[in-house]
């Protein structure tokens, strides 16, 4: 058996950061490595069967990630053998604090989002929050951000020095990704030949901006009465988006439903793929869109969503001008049955972040004897 890695995620939600700390998880046991995933709350709303049955899982069951750092430190100090890593902002400072006065072989913390978001914290709130980060992340050996924007905003706010930063993107797909996409889904719009069906995938956050997407769709839907919008989501702004779409009309045309341990199928079905996040640290969603040939409309936002879009493989479209992002994203619906050089485009260009191909990346950052 080689060296001993211990993730730790925040819990198995359907997260980003979850799912990339379960596909490293995989792909290291995969290697004969030794992986102990920890996750500090309860939510399991990943199917334990997407999990490489080799890889130990704890449940520290914490209602609160601060409330874990006892039972994290416990853990950590009879397990000070290992290369320690962490996926996402909260996670990174409770793991300094619980590693605090524990020697490992080695720490990584992954950085996983831009710094877009401090503009929604109270002046004090943000000043707090940027001395904890700048103190925890002295802890770790290396700092992993997922994009280039991502690494600029830890630079500039005196997190961390340039040296101590790489820019690797997300693992995002694992190698039976084709397989899943395949499994049967109940949903009436995939069965209706004349329906075109815009999908968006996201936390129901104001990060992620549906309002914006809702409003964009009902002006495409009076150009196109056979367009139909599938947000896939869970979050604090559920019953906001419902009574929106109520209020403009829009029941039976925009459906939310719950996040899904396997969300492939629906971007297997799907006609087109929007997005319309305020600020993205990577766009895992993008990278799952194209890898199954979507069409892609895109916010212009700071983040990873711009490179993996790179080369023409899906449209950027700046927020400003809203009649703009609907005339491109009605013409990605009537395009979207052409089978073009584009769409092999896009599948090429979502190879690059297989779990076979950025894991190794990860690893060559990591010194191990």
């Amino acid at each position: 058996m080689k060296s001993k890695f211990i993730i730790i995620v925040p819990s198995l939600n359907n997260g980003g950061a979850e799912i990339v700390g379960i596909n490293i998880a995989n792909f290291l046991t995969s290697q004969d490595f030794s992986v102990d995933l920890i996750c500090l709350k309860g939510f399991k709303n990943i199917s334990i069967d997407k999990i490489s049955p080799s890889v130990k899982i704890h449940f520290f069951e914490a209602k609160r990630t601060l409330w874990s750092v006892v039972k994290l430190h416990r853990f950590l100090k009879n397990n000070s053998d290992a290369c320690l890593m962490s996926v996402i902002r909260d996670v990174n400072i409770v793991t300094a604090i619980a590693a605090f006065g524990i020697t490992f072989r080695a720490i990584y913390f992954r950085e996983a989002n831009t710094f877009d978001g401090f503009k929604y914290m109270t002046k004090r709130r943000k000043i707090f929050y940027k001395f904890l980060m700048m103190l925890s992340y002295i802890k770790a050996d290396k700092v992993i951000a997922n994009s280039f924007d991502t690494k600029a905003d830890l630079i500039s706010s005196h997190i961390c020095k340039s040296s101590k930063v790489k820019v690797i993107g997300n693992p995002v797909l694992p190698y039976n990704f084709l397989h899943l996409g395949r499994v049967n889904v109940d949903l009436d719009w995939f069965d209706n030949k004349s329906v075109k069906v815009i999908l968006s995938v996201g936390r129901l956050s104001p990060q992620k901006n549906f309002t914006y997407l809702i409003d964009a769709f009902s002006k495409a839907y009076l150009n196109n009465n056979n367009i139909r919008l599938l947000i896939i989501g869970d979050g604090p702004l559920k019953s906001e988006l419902s009574d929106q779409i109520l209020q403009k009309g829009l029941r039976g045309l925009v459906r939310i439903v719950p996040g899904k341990a396997n969300v492939f199928p629906y971007f297997y079905r799907s006609d087109i793929f929007a997005l319309t996040s305020l600020w993205e640290g990577f766009g895992n969603v993008i990278v799952e869109a194209i890898a199954f040939g979507l069409p892609v409309i895109a916010s212009k936002v700071p983040g990873g969503v711009s490179n993996i879009l790179r080369g023409g493989v899906g449209d950027l479209v700046s927020l400003d001008d809203q009649s703009i992002f609907v005339k491109k994203m009605l013409r990605l619906i009537e395009n979207s049955d052409i089978q073009d050089d584009k769409m092999v485009a896009r599948k090429k260009r979502a190879m690059d972040y297989t779990v076979e191909k950025i894991v190794p990346d990860y690893l060559s950052e990591i010194w191990l004897d």
